[in-house]
């Protein structure tokens, strides 16, 4: 990507901002107002750096990384996922984003919630979606969800049967 000129002399001056709807903004420290400059100096949305192209590293450093792949266009991605092959950073930002994975019309999907509309599994079932928070948290295989929804529906059964045995016992 080639870098574009300031269109105001800036110092060598870069920033980088996230604005309120999460997309990130880059660009020379002279194309901005007073008052985004002031803005930009105390908050933690946006920084100001200084050097050629200084601004080109991830920001928010927090900024959260989820596997991002469909099971339609790459049969790999039902796969329990290792390493950083389908990782990506998710393109809106959020400081409470969490990764997904979900199975669709028996499509495995993954990527971050940010980056949808609506909740990731809203309408769905545990067995056919999970969301997690950490960087690339969602690598689980489209099998392992299916059945982690089982050993819950499990696990809730004997904790109602064990609970009605002491009740009765008491």
């Amino acid at each position: 990507m080639q870098e574009a000129p300031c269109r105001t002399e800036s110092g060598q001056q870069c920033y980088s901002r996230v604005d309120d709807d999460g997309v990130l903004h880059r660009g020379c420290r002279g194309d901005l107002a007073a008052d985004e400059i002031a803005a930009c100096s105390g908050g933690s949305n946006c920084t100001i750096c200084t050097g050629t192209g200084c601004n080109g590293n991830v920001f928010p450093p927090n900024r959260l990384r989820c596997h991002r792949c469909n099971s339609f266009l790459d049969k790999k991605c039902s796969n329990q996922l290792t390493g950083n092959a389908t990782s990506a950073y998710c393109e809106v930002y959020s400081p409470y984003d969490s990764c997904y994975t979900r199975i669709r019309n028996d499509i495995l999907e993954r990527g971050c919630q940010s980056d949808l509309e609506n909740s990731a599994c809203i309408i769905l079932d545990k067995k056919h979606c999970q969301t997690c928070e950490g960087n690339n948290c969602n690598e689980i295989s489209k099998t392992k969800l299916k059945n982690s929804a089982r050993k819950l529906d499990q696990t809730a059964w004997i904790m109602v049967a064990m609970l009605t045995v002491l009740f009765h016992l008491l």
